[in-house]
């Protein structure tokens, strides 16, 4: 690439990458670039829901992240929210049942492509295919790759999640060089590893649960929701909110499925002994069929009963209703780890964030700046990430202008 002078480059296409972008440029920053390693941007984006792209949810509050950054509130209640953003940018939107929000179109072609049409329309340069090795501190701004010189820098490079897509963990390189301290990254929103054999005995089957996470007998957290079996590994959304505690505890940590959350234990315990009376004469592996579908039945009962599947339901004793009944509220499931970045959504952990400012620039080096799941933030499923890095960028993007221009002032 040719030397270029830029006011702001931005180094990652992405989603805190182009909300950092537009509001520079629209802030009077002057000629902002985005740099991008693969040959397009907007990668994980077009990826994220399904590919309908949950860009935010109408109930943000600090509650649903984990992050060291000590001005994470401010900057969420601070930012105008991602319907008026996009309805900005002339992109429709709507919310479901549970509060996610979509685009319109239900398509994340729509967010990338809305995002794209107002950098050009704002002279937002794109350069891809191109990779940053090192930024070095130059008199007036910084050299990016010894060719590009930028007298400001936001750093939206993702974090490690989805490397295939773009974060391949090579911001927190940069800004470890830059004197960073980075938290280790470790997956989140991943499945959560487990050594068990009801997990492969009931694997590709999804179920209705809730699920529990427990440091010993402490209760961490609870979340109700499908729940998916796989290859020695739970999976499902309740899930991915359960594993960045699984991150941080590992093997210390156990996950409590419970079968039947609508019934306490002793409503549950009178069901099954209605359900032993009227199916005396069935076999144990057919008992619970009608509850639960029929692997999921068979697997319980084998837990907790010794007796044979073959077996008649009439031999169930009142003590095997009750470990039963037990087990069906909660089955404990001991956790093995996470699953690789290549399965995971996000990144727990990043660049440390008592050493950014309440304008996201560096408290180390005056210039820089951070968006997105570069910093240490995170947040659960239903558009709490994508939220961050909107509100990230934008609040990155607006600083990083104010800098630019306070600089042609003096």
């Amino acid at each position: 690439m040719k030397n270029l002078n830029a006011d702001i480059a931005v180094i990652g296409g992405g989603a805190s990458g182009f909300a950092a972008a537009i509001t520079a440029a629209r802030n009077g920053a002057g000629k902002v670039v985005i740099i991008e390693r693969l040959p397009r941007t907007g990668k994980k984006l077009l990826a994220t829901g399904n590919g309908r792209c949950n860009l935010s949810h109408t109930e943000i509050t600090e509650k649903s992240y984990r992050t060291s950054y000590p001005y994470f509130s401010e900057v969420i209640v601070g930012f105008e929210g991602a319907e008026s953003f996009f309805g900005g940018l002339g992109l429709l939107t709507y919310s479901d049942s549970q509060g996610r929000v979509y685009p319109y179109s239900n398509a994340a072609t729509s967010v990338l492509d809305a995002l794209r049409l107002e950098a050009e329309r704002l002279g937002v340069e794109e350069i891809c295919d191109y990779s940053v090795q090192s930024i070095s501190a130059e008199k007036g701004g910084f050299l990016i790759n010894n060719s590009l010189f930028a007298k400001a820098v936001i750093l939206c490079t993702g974090g490690c999640a989805s490397p295939s897509m773009g974060s391949d963990g090579s911001g927190f390189a940069l800004a470890e060089k830059l004197g960073h301290k980075i938290i280790k990254p470790l997956p989140s929103l991943a499945p959560i590893k487990c050594n068990d054999s009801m997990v492969r005995a009931l694997k590709g089957l999804r179920v209705n649960c809730k699920v529990s996470a427990y440091l010993g007998k402490k209760l961490l957290k609870s979340e109700v929701g499908e729940i998916q079996f796989s290859d020695n590994a739970l999976s499902g959304i309740c899930i991915f909110n359960l594993s960045p505690l699984a991150a941080e505890y590992g093997s210390d940590m156990s996950i409590c499925v419970d079968f039947m959350p609508e019934y306490d234990y002793n409503s549950l315990l009178d069901l099954l002994f209605s359900i032993k009376k009227q199916r005396r004469e069935c076999a144990l592996e057919d008992m619970l069929t009608g509850i639960f579908q029929k692997r999921v039945g068979q697997s319980l009962m084998k837990g907790a009963v010794s007796l044979p599947l073959n077996s008649k339901s009439s031999s169930l004793k009142p003590e095997d209703i009750k470990r039963l009944a037990a087990l069906i509220k909660c089955r404990r499931f001991s956790v093995d780890g996470l699953s690789a970045f290549t399965s995971a959504q996000v990144t727990h952990g990043g660049v440390f964030g008592e050493e950014i400012d309440e304008k996201l620039c560096s408290r180390l080096v005056n210039g820089i700046y951070f968006a997105g799941e570069i910093i240490d933030a995170d947040g659960d499923c239903g558009g709490y990430n994508l939220h961050w890095a909107w509100a990230s960028g934008c609040l990155a993007g607006k600083s990083a202008a104010e800098f630019i221009k306070s600089r042609r002032k003096a």
